[in-house]
């Protein structure tokens, strides 16, 4: 409970320095983070589009989890994940009514019939009226505006749960001094420089997957990735990516946990330069074993293969992993990417002593 707090506390933190939370919202989400459902907190600009920062939160109750074992104790559980649900629910709606007396427009509409619920909020919460706009989705109103939210609670048979959105934008301002546009090569070349401070040198690995190959495998269930990117029908699923492999051994907690800070510092100072790539932002990261947490992700909007670059960190085997991915193409990040020296269609090679025992 401490550690998710202090997770949630360090988001927000990041996200004071962008713009103000509605304080009602900020009360909301620390109620929900109190109760084990953190927000998922994002960043996303672009060269000439809005920074957007993105609370993102999903409510759900599976009441196939707990399908099967009969007894007291799983029909225990299944009731507690589904008062769980309810009080935060309760919470939300809450929050959300009394947001509407203070909202420039709002929309809210329920049904209840036989037991399964829907419940639908939607409003615009800026006073800034030249930059709004009101759209139809799912045959209910969305706004967008410089603050705007949106809550969507639907029946069991359709997602088993909810989703709160909040958003908070910023117009970007045009600039016309292209060479102060800030790139990617910028900020690998300062991540690269932060880590050579404590001597750590990367490690080099190329990984490729040919059109061929990609659509062999692309509905392959046991396909040996962790992360298969897709654009849509009009762009080619193959890339090559050029990588940078970082570790820190696994006895230096610390120095892993400081080097993160230090990256997500730079990453911070990257967001609030003009930059020529579009970039989602991912915050309150933190080391997860075996789990692979994406930061950042640039790419170049006008041409969404043309050249992407993200960087992820993981906690597996020999240490704390951190991975700068330079992508031509549609990026995916193979299964054991850390100990791989290259991957090119399903060839591998991997680094001297971390091949697979």
């Amino acid at each position: 409970m401490k550690r998710t707090a202090i997770s949630l506390m360090l988001a927000i933190c990041c996200a004071a320095s962008f713009a103000q939370v509605n304080p009602r919202m900020s009360e909301l989400f620390d109620l929900l983070a109190a109760s084990g459902n953190a927000p998922h907190i994002c960043k996303t600009g672009g060269r000439n589009d809005p920074t957007r920062l993105t609370y993102l939160v999903h409510l759900y109750h599976r009441p196939d989890l707990w399908s099967g074992d009969k007894d007291a104790v799983t029909d225990s559980l299944r009731q507690e994940d589904r008062k769980k649900l309810d009080r935060q629910v309760a919470a939300v709606r809450h929050t959300l009514d009394a947001l509407q007396e203070e909202s420039q427009e709002s929309y809210h509409y329920e049904t209840h019939r036989g037991g399964k619920d829907t419940i639908i909020y939607a409003m615009n919460l800026s006073h800034d009226t030249t930059w709004v706009a009101k759209v139809q989705q799912d045959s209910h109103p969305h706004f967008y505006s410089k603050e705007y939210l949106s809550f969507q609670y639907q029946p069991e048979g359709k997602g088993y749960g909810s989703c709160l959105e909040y958003v908070i934008a910023t117009p970007k301002e045009r600039t016309a001094d292209e060479s102060a546009l800030c790139s990617i090569d910028d900020l690998m070349a300062g991540i690269d420089r932060l880590f050579k401070q404590h001597r750590i040198k990367p490690r080099k690995a190329y990984w490729e997957h040919d059109e061929a190959y990609s659509d062999s495998i692309w509905e392959d269930t046991g396909a040996e990735f962790l992360e298969m990117g897709s654009y849509g029908d009009e762009y080619s699923l193959a890339g090559t990516s050029d990588v940078n492999i970082y570790t820190v051994p696994a006895e230096q907690e610390q120095l892993a946990v400081g080097l993160l800070a230090a990256v997500d510092s730079l990453m911070q100072d990257f967001m609030e330069r003009p930059r020529e790539y579009f970039f989602q932002y991912n915050a309150g990261t933190k080391f997860k074993e075996n789990f692979l947490h994406n930061i950042m992700i640039c790419l170049a909007k006008e041409n969404v293969t043309e050249r992407q670059f993200s960087i992820q960190v993981m906690l597996w085997g020999s240490g704390y992993h951190f991975m700068l991915i330079d992508t031509k193409g549609t990026e995916w990040v193979p299964m054991r990417c850390v100990s791989l020296k290259s991957f090119v269609n399903g060839k591998k090679t991997y680094f001297k002593g971390m091949e697979p025992k």
